[in-house]
């Protein structure tokens, strides 16, 4: 099975999954089709970070702190 039929499978599991941040969101979706089709994600090690621990997206500022960032 090629990267190709990788993704198609997958695309199928999630077809119905409703958006939810942190669970099936911009990032987690194209982090785990990359991950299907090549074996592990483009931002794998950026997993979870993005979020607070209240289920919701970190803003601006909490960003750039997070990744030590001064910019994006």
């Amino acid at each position: 099975m090629g990267p190709t039929d990788r993704l198609n499978e997958y695309l199928k599991t999630i077809k119905n999954a409703p958006f939810e941040w942190g669970k099936h969101d911009c990032f987690t979706f194209t982090n785990t089709a990359f991950k299907e089709m090549y074996g592990e994600g483009w931002g794998d090690d950026l997993s979870g970070r993005y979020m607070s621990n209240k289920g919701t997206p970190l803003r601006r500022d909490a960003l750039k702190k997070a990744f030590g960032y001064k910019t994006f």
